[in-house]
């Protein structure tokens, strides 16, 4: 697969665990979120990839010949977006933001699983570096920062905060 291919993971998490916005507001209030982001991701991603629920609250998206600059500028359209976004006329009195974690995949690679995994190790630091952010995560390389509040390049994750 060529190196300019791009995946990007995508998570939504809350700063006290998902959990608890479902405990809190409901499974409807979860779910809409769940389904806020999956319109987000299409919106983003549906011409030029493919979109996938990875399970729970994480979504992939594969986007064949993108390069690094286009699949951190989708994320950070996503990122931007889901942040401003207004949850108050859905009953949910707190902010939801996502964000994303980014790998290329390399030429060598037979599989997808490595850059998923990679995907999810740039979303991880993502999340510990405060969220809402962007993280990339390159095969040969460790994480890179280059958009979001902490300046992060492409992991995908989302939170619930006050």
């Amino acid at each position: 697969m060529p190196e300019s291919t791009a995946l990007q993971k995508v998570r939504r998490n809350s700063r006290l665990h998902f959990k608890r916005v479902n405990d809190t507001y409901g499974h409807a209030m979860g779910d809409r979120v769940i389904r806020a982001l999956a319109n987000e991701l299409e919106r983003n991603v549906a011409s030029c990839g493919r979109i996938a629920r990875f399970g729970g609250e994480e979504f992939v998206a594969f986007i064949p010949h993108a390069s690094i600059e286009d699949a951190v500028g989708i994320a950070e359209s996503i990122r931007s977006g889901f942040a401003a976004r207004d949850w108050r006329k859905q009953g949910l009195a707190r902010s939801v933001t996502v964000s994303c974690g980014i790998s290329s995949i390399d030429e060598c690679e037979t599989t997808l699983d490595p850059a998923v995994d990679r995907a999810d190790s740039a979303l991880y630091a993502a999340k510990e570096a405060g969220r809402n952010s962007v993280f990339f995560r390159s095969p040969h390389g460790v994480p890179d920062t280059i958009s979001g509040d902490m300046g992060k390049l492409f992991a995908a994750s989302s939170r619930v905060s006050k």
